[in-house]
């Protein structure tokens, strides 16, 4: 990696962060919120976080394709602020899915149970339940950033011609892992996958995406 593309690492990194703790802040309250004051036992801190920040890193992704022109107005290359972008999605993605899974943990196995508060069921924190957090936060933020790089790139029908894709590239995960019974490739068998196949596989769409949006932003005129 370049000095051009930590610069760029770094800059995005302090402006997530900003947003990341107020996002996260938020969705401990809304849980502690809905758990005193709902009449029923309700879902555990994993299904709202993990929920709520694949949209976030969603909306994360859209937002940085704005910060292109600023970047190449102030010398940097297109590559060096893909690479910087693309790092600092994975630190993120890394960071989010580790924080998702210890406050599950402690809030579940620790302080809930002290407080007398019940949940939907502990979750059992694992290497390959990290591993599928981590892949569904990461595709999640290059769906995010293909789509916006695609109305940058071409006409906006195109743009809205990639939501569309987005959406099935989105259910297509889904079937993965299957969760398959609420989205539009619901028509298809359920299957129970292993991690060794459903990881390499979202591993996959992850890295075509990635290339997707690579080849967008490389060709992408941008007002200096």
């Amino acid at each position: 990696m370049t000095a051009k593309a930590k610069l760029i690492c770094r800059k995005f990194n302090s402006f997530y962060t900003q947003w990341t703790i107020g996002f996260f802040v938020t969705l401990l309250v809304v849980h502690f919120l809905a758990i005193i004051f709902a009449a029923t036992t309700i879902w555990s801190f994993y299904d709202t976080s993990s929920q709520a920040t694949q949209f976030y890193m969603l909306i994360l992704g859209i937002m940085n394709m704005g910060l292109l022109s600023y970047g190449v107005s102030n010398g940097i290359t297109r590559k060096d602020y893909f690479v910087g972008v693309a790092a600092s999605a994975v630190l993120y993605s890394f960071l989010l899915s580790a924080v998702t899974l210890i406050t599950t943990f402690l809030l579940e196995n620790l302080l809930f149970p002290q407080l007398g508060l019940e949940t939907g069921g502990t979750i059992a924190i694992t290497f390959t339940l990290f591993i599928s957090l981590f892949l569904r936060f990461l595709l999640y933020y290059f769906i995010g950033w293909l789509i916006m790089a695609a109305f940058h790139r071409y006409h906006w029908l195109i743009g809205v011609l990639f939501i569309g894709i987005a959406i099935i590239v989105v259910a297509f995960h889904d079937y993965l892992i299957g969760e398959n019974e609420s989205t539009v490739l619901n028509f298809l068998p359920v299957v129970d996958l292993s991690p060794f196949i459903y990881a390499p596989a979202i591993l996959i769409l992850v890295i075509v995406t990635m290339t997707l949006v690579r080849s967008m932003t490389k060709h992408t005129h941008v007002k200096i």
